[in-house]
């Protein structure tokens, strides 16, 4: 901003046309301006391109204005870097810094804890409910929504997501996703578009969820992937178990009902219901629907009563009724 002798603004110059005692002079254009209206509709067709770089610079109506008479004022206001010009990478990670850190303020007053807010990134539109806990390297983007009284753990991404209240969510990554009130994820998992996890729900580490809900209570411990499945209440999903939702062309959907208990290590072949209270064992191939209170078994899984004594090895069982005591070896057999 250029003055003359008796304070008044003359005019504006850019930083490229402006000369050292410009340079010098630490008042500075925010960029923000009121004009007359018609005076400006006069006056704008005058603006001719700069000869230094052939710009068009609208702080040059301010030096028209003075050719015409008229009084231009400068209202000064403290520099808190909400006026900074930006025209490369550098000052545009600048800009982004001070709007964190003003930002992060404000949600702290509001009750907000940060335990290093230097390393939080939060989006403009993420709403905290007073008493939620982030701790360092947490970024929440996009419309995250956090209910009161959640941590969300180091290392976690949240993007257009909902958690909800007394909820807790270590080093992992949620997007598109609904994470209801108390319910627990991570560390290092990923909940995917669309997916629910319900009321006191628990997805731990290394799990993957893709378009599913997982029911209130019901629990994924560790290693899975649930894609385009339902899970009910109070059921759960052992170790390495998975549900084969594509076929190279379609994908498609899993039912597992309430209470059902998916042994560790279990494939379930879409399109599948699991019924309420059934239970696969550990690594059964489910290829088929499972009745409610069934147990599937096996490669490729059989149905079962649960409790039920397997079948007799028919490599190893004689026709007719097996004698208890040790079996003459046929001829050519090896003896022990």
């Amino acid at each position: 901003v250029v003055r003359s002798e008796f304070g008044i603004v003359e005019a504006i110059v850019e930083v490229k046309d402006a000369n050292e005692d410009e340079l010098a002079n630490n008042e500075i254009n925010s960029g923000l301006y009121a004009f007359d209206a018609a005076w400006l509709r006069r006056r704008i067709d005058s603006l001719a391109p700069s000869p230094t770089t052939g710009e068009l610079y609208l702080t040059e109506l301010v030096r028209l204005a003075r050719e015409d008479g008229r009084l231009v004022t400068a209202v000064a206001f403290e520099d808190d870097g909400r006026f900074d010009g930006i025209n490369d990478r550098s000052q545009l990670a600048a800009a982004e810094w001070n709007l964190r850190v003003r930002r992060n303020e404000q949600h702290m007053r509001d009750g907000v804890t940060m335990r290093d807010p230097s390393t939080v990134y939060l989006d403009w539109d993420v709403t905290l409910a007073p008493d939620v806990t982030l701790e360092p390297n947490v970024i929440l983007r996009g419309g995250t929504s956090i209910g009161e009284g959640t941590l969300i753990g180091a290392g976690s991404q949240i993007v257009d997501s909902t958690v909800g209240a007394r909820a807790r969510v270590w080093a992992s990554i949620n997007e598109s996703s609904t994470i209801e009130d108390e319910a627990k994820v991570g560390p290092l998992s990923h909940v995917r578009g669309g997916s629910v996890i319900g009321k006191g729900a628990y997805v731990g580490n290394y799990a993957e969820l893709k378009n599913s809900r997982l029911g209130a209570g019901s629990k994924q411990g560790h290693m899975s992937y649930l894609g385009d499945t339902e899970v009910g209440e109070g059921a759960n999903i052992g170790a390495g178990s998975i549900t084969a939702n594509y076929d190279g062309t379609n994908k498609h959907p899993t039912t597992i009902g309430d209470g059902a208990f998916i042994g560790v290590d279990t494939m379930i072949v879409a399109p599948r219901d699991i019924g309420k209270g059934a239970r696969t064992g550990a690594g059964a191939v489910v290829t088929k629907d499972v009745p409610a209170g069934k147990l599937a078994v096996g490669v490729p899984a059989r149905i079962r009563e649960p409790g039920a004594k397997p079948d007799s090895d028919p490599a190893t069982s004689a026709a007719g009724t097996g004698s208890s005591g040790p079996s003459e070896p046929a001829a050519g057999d090896a003896s022990s």
